[in-house]
Order: structure tokens, then C-alpha cells, then sequence
């Protein structure tokens, strides 16, 4: 019998008799690997941005363990940690350099508000300018 690269589950050959211990060791396996997958889950949506230097609010169903957001063009991405009072702003100008900002966060239950809290003005660190969509992707405990 062989097994997978990454995991250790069996493949079983033609020839190969598979005994129950061995089916049950799989089973068993991927029964550990789904319930460590369902303690997350993935919210995500989008929000049209309305201008001004104040992002959000962003509410979630749950108070997230992290989330991104980022418009739907450029590459500007925001980071924000629940239980946090800052975040990331990540500002792609090439394939291979960024510019990094603090952003500060205001959480109330399970809504999200932020500003920037430096002087560049060239970037999108609000993720609010008008017109714009913006999409956010949050890890939510499923707890």
C-alpha cells in the first residue's frame, strides 16, 4: 500500500487487501480533518465606498479574527485584527515593493471603523472613496 504525499492516506493498490483497521485509520483521519476545518469560517462581501477619511463601519455576523479588505481595482489591501486598535495598510506600487501604514480601528460588538493616523495622502488606507467597491474577507471563529 502507498500513501499521499502531504496527509499519509492510503492508496491502496489493486492487489492491495484493505482491512477494516486501515479503512477505519483513514476514516478516522479525515473525520480530525474536517473538525479542525469547521472551527473557522469565511465571511465575505462588498461595500461601495461613500469619500471622506474614515472607513466603515464594516459589520460582520460575529466579531472576526482577522479580516482583509481591498477595492476591487489596485493592489491596496487593509488588515484589520479584531480586539485590535490598529491595522495594516498594504500599498502595492510594483510586483516587488509596497509602502505600509498604521490604520486605527474603533471596534463596537462586531463592527469595524478605521482612519489613518499618518500624513501620505496618496493611497486608498480609508478603503472609502467614493464610487469605489471594496471587498472584505473575514476568519470567523465557529465557536
Amino acid at each position: 500500500m502507498d500513501y499521499t504525499t502531504n496527509y499519509q492516506l492510503p492508496v491502496w493498490a489493486e492487489t492491495d487487501r484493505i482491512l477494516m483497521d486501515d479503512f477505519n485509520d483513514l476514516t478516522e483521519t479525515i473525520d480530525e480533518a474536517l473538525t479542525e476545518l469547521s472551527a473557522f469560517r469565511v465571511e465575505t462581501g462588498t461595500y461601495v465606498g461613500t469619500g471622506g477619511i474614515t472607513g466603515g463601519p464594516l459589520t460582520f455576523s460575529k466579531p472576526p479574527i482577522a479580516a482583509m479588505v481591498r477595492p476591487s481595482t489596485g493592489g491596496d489591501m487593509l488588515l484589520l485584527f479584531h480586539g485590535s486598535s490598529g491595522g495594516i495598510y498594504i500599498r502595492a506600487m510594483a510586483p516587488t515593493t509596497s509602502q505600509m501604514g498604521r490604520v486605527n480601528i474603533t471596534w463596537s460588538g462586531n463592527t469595524a471603523t478605521w482612519y489613518k493616523n499618518y500624513t501620505e495622502t496618496n493611497d486608498d488606507s480609508s478603503m472609502n472613496k467614493s464610487g469605489v467597491t471594496y471587498h472584505y474577507l473575514a476568519l470567523i471563529s465557529a465557536a
